[in-house]
């Protein structure tokens, strides 16, 4: 198959990808409670939200990884780097200038931090540092699990050496 037909397919996935995240990040809740969120938002909600935002990189991680953190904690930090897996994966399959770890870092960043952002401004979830902190761990093991992936692929279908 030739590089066009590959960027077109990894385009359409990435592009997949990113409606799901928004499904799954933003769009979380039942349509009517979604609804009854938006229908009642106003700017003292969105203060509340930012007056309960967590700003302290590590807070919610460590209180997930403690004693006292709650069962729930530790499957919600496994969610949020799992989460982000694929843009690591998909970015850099892009093209060969988006193989680099900083692009797949900046993609994360990006990503995550809008959609912490609008999270904050819809209300319709709660915005946390760590959240971000995660997802773009994820992208980076995403990159990870890309660079193997391309490694495994090189070895399996490099062409045999010729004698000369």
């Amino acid at each position: 198959m030739n590089k066009r037909v590959f960027r077109i397919f990894f385009t359409l996935c990435l592009i997949a990808y990113l409606a799901l995240l928004v499904k799954v990040i933003i769009f979380k809740y039942p349509d009517a409670m979604t609804d009854d969120i938006l229908r009642t938002w106003s700017l003292d909600n969105v203060s509340r939200q930012l007056s309960v935002a967590n700003i302290i990189p590590f807070r919610t991680i460590l209180n997930g990884l403690s004693d006292n953190g709650l069962p729930v904690e530790i499957p919600t930090i496994i969610y949020n780097i799992v989460a982000f897996m694929p843009l690591g994966f998909l970015v850099p399959s892009l093209s060969e200038r988006a193989r680099k770890l900083g692009v797949v870092l900046l993609a994360g960043v990006i990503v995550s931090f809008a959609l912490e952002v609008i999270q904050l401004v819809t209300t319709l979830g709660a915005a946390d540092i760590d959240d971000v902190i995660l997802n773009v761990t994820g992208a980076v093991i995403g990159y990870g699990s890309f660079r193997l992936a391309l490694a495994i692929y090189g070895r399996l279908f490099k062409p045999e050496m010729q004698p000369s």
